[in-house]
């Protein structure tokens, strides 16, 4: 399919899933023991976000962007999180290319911040932020194909592009990045837990040996039979059946498996992962993070003709064969995604930023 053409198709995909309009003014509901205490109006639609620290401050990244069509206006915005119920934004960065789909990751390691941007001229976007308050672009390496996905270890960076695959990408210039090696293999969210790279592309769930980071492999995969036989996108009988994220701990994955849940595997052999929990939640599961022995899922309506409505569940997973449900806050967002930072949860349902104290479910009370 001609680049271009790609882009156009993809970029219609992915607004009708996350850029809607505004769906009503979000009233959270949930129960007693996590409580909301700070809340921000964006007034753009948020699609990425990271917590790092700054010369010993704690910062929140959030990806913005105007327009339901197609992305314009397109920004990194830094949040000063030195009172973390109320974020104080003390700077921005313009995307500098035109983006078909929104910013899909962030990722900050130390003074430097990176993302990737889904545009004809779009990549690996790398970012000095020793100054939050001026951050400034130290490079943009471009990319064939739509960048999709992102994981840093070390001076590497694991980019994932949809359709065609991941670039392995060399950042100890930041000025200077370079492709050191490229393998194909469908592009989606990647994360690094040890010598493994996690990957879930809504068919299955890759496991990527990176013992020799320069030199990936695959051991080892799992995806679901359905009665419409593997589950995927495009395939008939389950569209929201399918795997939107992953988080990796002590031997265990966990997929944010849309209309299906939690689903939680053994990956101790990775070679042979296999589901030995699951959780089925309303809605459908979009997005996961954990944090010592919680984890926190990211759901959205799924029902067709049902209200936009956006949840955080928190999961007790002390015991990964036994999850529970503890907790779960509900707003008339939609889409929404997590951040963690110590005692705080950042809970962002398309254009409204929550702050919710976690002390609860933490070890830092």
């Amino acid at each position: 399919m001609h680049k271009k053409m790609l882009f156009i198709f993809l970029a219609a995909a992915i607004l009708m899933i996350g850029g809607c309009g505004r769906v009503g003014q979000a009233t959270p509901t949930m129960t007693s023991a996590a409580t909301v205490v700070g809340k921000l109006e964006l007034e753009e639609f948020a699609s990425a976000a990271a917590v790092g620290e700054v010369a010993n401050e704690r910062y929140l990244f959030l990806a913005t962007y105007q327009g339901t069509d197609r992305p314009t206006e397109a920004r990194i915005r830094v949040f000063n999180l030195k009172d973390p119920a109320s974020p104080a934004e003390v700077g921005s960065l313009k995307v500098p290319v035109e983006l078909v789909v929104p910013i899909s990751a962030l990722v900050p390691v130390g003074n430097l911040l990176y993302a990737v941007l889904g545009g004809e001229d779009g990549g690996l976007w790398v970012i000095d932020i020793s100054l939050p308050v001026t951050p400034r672009q130290l490079s943009l390496l471009s990319t064939e194909s739509l960048a999709s996905g992102l994981a840093v270890k070390g001076n590497l960076a694991y980019v994932t592009y949809f359709p065609t695959g991941i670039s392995i990408i060399d950042v100890s210039d930041p000025q200077h990045p370079h492709v050191v090696e490229s393998f194909p293999m469908r592009g989606g969210r990647p994360r690094i837990a040890d010598s493994l790279l996690y990957l879930v592309d809504g068919r299955r769930l890759h496991i990527i040996d990176l013992s020799t980071p320069t030199s990936p492999r695959e051991v080892g995969s799992y995806a679901v039979a359905t009665k419409s036989g593997t589950m995927g996108p495009g395939l008939p009988g389950a569209p929201m059946d399918r795997f939107f994220d992953v988080a990796a701990s002590h031997g265990y994955a966990f997929l944010a498996s849309g209309v299906s849940g939690l689903r939680i595997l053994d990956t101790s052999d990775p070679t042979s992962p296999r589901q030995v929990a699951q959780l089925k939640t309303p809605g459908a599961a979009n997005s996961v993070v954990i944090q010592g022995k919680y984890l926190y899922l990211g759901a959205h309506s799924a029902a067709k003709g049902e209200q936009h409505w956006s949840a955080m569940r928190v999961v007790d997973v002390s015991d990964p064969r036994n999850p529970r449900l503890v907790d779960s806050l509900k707003t008339d967002g939609y889409k929404g995604f997590i951040m963690l930072a110590d005692n705080y949860a950042y809970f962002i349902d398309l254009q409204t930023l929550w702050v919710i104290d976690i002390s609860d479910f933490t070890d830092n009370k």
